[in-house]
């Protein structure tokens, strides 16, 4: 095949891996995280002695700029998901960006409001806006639990589960002569790659699968007569990992579903509310 035939293809992979990219782990958002904590509890005990009115001044201020933020948090999805937004900067840099915006804007609010809940409607729009934001934090730890390298490729899970595969083979005829440990490797393959339990059953896989993975080790430890560093026993306990990373995918995967069921809702709710502050606010 030519260069000019595999080039498009290979362009096309390269897009759909930056359509949902995102950063690896980088220090960037903990920090901005950690020194808007550090401000915030500084303000609220009265250290930095600010006692800002919401509506002028500084605090005024403060809450424009919050809500630009707010604005501004549109900008990733936006790029992601549009076309016409392709000339922006890339998903990796715009993300990086819209999860420190998601920091600014409830550090700005709070400031805003100087920690006082007031009317009803500024009651509302505040919730909602500490429920994207905590929201949108726990959403980034799933994800990157279900994503992997620089650019945030999205692991399939028949990749994962071949990866299991083509080591059961293997593990499965070094332990023939150990009966009772296949037995149990058998009940720990029939949990870990089980697709579609029961909610209830996913949720005690979740909470489940380390220890349950701990005690299939002992027991080839045991039955393997052999110390840990053994080939049969690292094969087993290789093995076990490679299950373990297929369950808590399919977990992960679920979990991110749901989550992003509810994000959504959250962030029109906010949006909704946000505006009807505002109008009170200026009209009333």
């Amino acid at each position: 095949m030519s260069d000019s035939e595999s080039g498009p293809s290979q362009r096309e992979r390269m897009l759909r891996e930056r359509l949902i990219a995102a950063p690896g782990r980088e220090p960037v958002v903990p920090i901005v995280a950690l020194a808007a904590g550090l401000f915030l509890w500084a303000a609220a005990s009265g250290r930095l002695g600010l006692y800002l009115d919401p509506g002028r001044g500084l605090g005024y201020g403060l809450g424009i700029a919050g809500v630009i933020a707010m604005v501004l948090l549109l900008v990733y999805p936006a790029r992601k998901r549009l076309a016409i937004f392709g000339w922006l900067p890339p998903l990796r840099e715009l993300f990086r960006v819209h999860m420190t915006l998601g920091v600014l804007a409830p550090t700005a609010i709070l400031l805003h409001c100087d920690f006082a809940l007031g009317s009803l409607n500024s009651r509302v729009a505040l919730a909602c806006l500490l429920l994207v934001s905590g929201s949108g934090f726990f959403g980034r730890f799933i994800y990157t639990r279900i994503h992997r390298g620089l650019f945030g490729s999205r692991r399939q899970l028949a990749e994962v589960r071949r990866e299991a595969e083509q080591e059961g083979g293997a593990v499965h005829a070094a332990i023939h002569h150990a009966p009772e440990l296949e037995s149990h490797l058998l009940r720990f393959e029939a949990l870990a790659l089980e697709t579609r339990p029961p909610v209830p059953d996913r949720f005690a896989r979740f909470l489940s699968i380390g220890w349950r993975a701990g005690a299939v080790r002992r027991e080839a430890r045991r039955a393997l007569g052999t110390a840990e560093g053994g080939d049969a026993y690292e094969g087993v306990a290789h093995y076990v990992r490679s299950l373990c990373r297929v369950a808590r995918f399919l977990d992960y995967e679920r979990l991110f579903s749901l989550w992003h069921a509810v994000h959504v809702p959250l962030c029109f709710l906010l949006f909704a509310s946000t505006a009807v502050h505002i109008l009170a606010v200026h009209l009333y």
